[in-house]
């Protein structure tokens, strides 16, 4: 069975994926909303006292300080360019032949090159770009003649890991852990009318040896992603259009959208707290991307993201790359800041993905404060936090429980860190950046001077 026989599925994949616009999805229901309870006789926000003097009953390693002024009002998230310690966004280009570029992500320090140019037929149409974990090569897979492809990040290292002409192997997705790469293929699948009835997932070993069939794919399972743990597999069927999750064997499958319209091209966020998306009302229409949470609630529009066609995280969570067609009809590559909305023109191009690891680290100290919470504080601005196992945390327009709450960030979650720290109510509170809160910021509580709900994170 020769690969040229199923080129009607290549061709109803890039109708898929060139259509677009978007209708709003409903919306699951809300985690519960909770805080900690306040310990009692725990207070990281005194007040300077009338005479005679009381004796402080801040928590040990606490300075007993004056408590800074909350913020009364959310103002604007401020972007942080260049994007220190984010590698570079591979992607390909058609430019009279079919090519694979890197490029950098700092406006103020622009920069391209290319890595691999091919004029042959089996190379038209690259994509599905997947980085290994540690950003020091990729793989590819390819339209006409689909195989996968690894190369290293410099270009080097060329190898074609599928090499079998008789199968349809595409869509590869690097494990997190590195240890294997999962892909789609029609091999060893029955056929009807001369095509294949489903698809199935495999996993190969990083130098395409170790072939595991691991499940067959009841529709046409498409676009494959890694949970962060390694643990869940999601995927699309291009067939209906819904968003599947599984476990590496097959189980525990589940239809994260199961609603009208076309759902493709799932991507889990760096701390799995997200998947992000492409909805389009139909093939005729424009695309948006959609966000929703591990197990398809709280769907959410992300605005300014309209005709996308493919995408990728940023390592931090904080922004994406994504294409599209300019005003001109050429294929484009935007840097799209999530809380605020703001991007710019990265490069011409297609099917961006940004490499996982932050290679040039910020080793600047964040800007610490020497207020109510020095000495057991762990956090700085400028710096990133996860939200430790547990129940979510609460986020709120300003400091303090009178503060309105605007949102929940789960756990797990990947924040990064904006202004503060500010004590009040027992709690020590830091504005932080997530895409799931209202206006891209608000404040969240790292702990009250006994637990911490917030810990230190380092790319």
């Amino acid at each position: 069975m020769m690969k040229i026989a199923y080129s009607f599925i290549t061709s109803l994949s890039l109708i898929i994926f060139s259509g677009f616009m978007l209708t709003a999805c409903n919306s699951g229901g809300q985690p519960p909303v909770t805080e900690p309870p306040m310990p009692s006789g725990t207070t990281l926000d005194p007040s300077p006292q009338p005479s005679p003097p009381e004796t402080s009953t801040a928590e040990p390693g606490i300075t007993d300080t004056p408590t800074p002024q909350p913020t009364p009002t959310l103002v604007p998230t401020p972007i942080v360019w260049p994007l220190q310690g984010m590698g570079p966004v591979a992607f390909y280009r058609e430019d009279g032949a079919n090519s694979l570029w890197l490029a950098s992500v700092d406006p103020g320090d622009a920069w391209e090159f290319e890595i691999f140019r091919s004029q042959e037929q089996d190379f038209s149409w690259i994509h599905n770009i997947s980085w290994s974990p540690d950003g020091t090569s990729f793989v590819f897979s390819t339209g006409s003649y689909p195989e996968i492809y690894r190369i290293n990040a410099d270009g080097s290292g060329f190898a074609n890991l599928t090499n079998d002409r008789e199968a349809f192997d595409m869509d590869p997705a690097w494990s997190p852990d590195g240890s294997m790469i999962a892909f789609v293929s029609d091999r060893d699948v029955a056929e009807e009318h001369g095509q294949p009835l489903y698809l199935s997932v495999y996993t190969m070993l990083p130098d395409g040896s170790g072939l595991v069939k691991r499940f067959d794919c009841e529709m046409h399972c498409r676009n494959l992603s890694w949970d962060p743990t390694g643990t869940y597999l999601t995927y699309d069927d291009w067939d209906g259009s819904d968003i599947y999750k599984s476990r590496l064997d097959g189980s525990g499958l589940a239809n994260l959208t199961n609603q009208v319209g076309i759902n493709h091209r799932p991507f889990w966020s760096p701390d799995g707290s997200l998947i992000l998306y492409i909805f389009q009302k139909s093939l005729d229409t424009d695309g948006f991307l959609y966000v929703m949470a591990p197990d398809g609630r709280n769907k959410r529009m992300i605005e300014g993201t309209e005709g996308v066609r493919s995408f990728s995280w940023s390592p931090d969570g904080r922004f994406i790359v994504y294409y599209a067609l300019a005003g001109s009809g050429n294929h484009q590559l935007y840097i799209l800041h999530l809380a605020s909305g703001a991007q710019f023109n990265l490069a011409g191009g297609l099917h961006p993905s940004w490499s996982p690891a932050m290679k040039i680290i910020d080793n600047t100290p964040g800007e610490t404060s020497a207020g109510c919470a020095a000495g057991w504080t762990r956090l700085a601005v400028g710096k990133y936090a996860r939200v430790t196992p547990g129940e979510p945390n609460s986020v709120r327009s300003e400091p303090g429980k009178s503060g309105e709450l605007i949102a929940t960030i789960s756990a797990g979650s990947l924040v990064y860190i904006l202004e503060g720290p500010v004590c009040a109510d027992g709690y020590v509170f830091w504005k932080v950046e997530h895409v799931t809160i209202p206006g891209g910021s608000g404040w969240t509580a790292e702990g009250d001077g006994t637990e911490y709900w917030l810990m230190p994170y380092e790319p």
